[in-house]
């Protein structure tokens, strides 16, 4: 999970982020109380060394609080 955020602005640019990066990214919405949040991630990836190398680029991207989600 690359993060999520309560302004669509800024989901769609770090989605945006994620693509030029080169990795698949995915955005899901929940909504708590009036207000509606955006998750974005990024995957799926085929093996674990994808998925080490993916959370690096996302880290590496200023996402230190990235993380793996299943």
């Amino acid at each position: 999970q690359v993060g999520t955020f309560g302004q669509p602005a800024n989901a769609q640019a770090t989605a945006r982020r994620m693509q030029r990066l080169g990795l698949p990214v995915a955005m899901s919405t929940y909504r708590r109380g009036k207000t509606t949040y955006r998750t974005i991630v990024a995957g799926p990836f085929g093996s674990t060394a994808d998925l080490r190398m993916a959370l690096g680029k996302v880290r590496g991207a200023g996402f230190g609080d990235a993380f793996v989600r299943k």
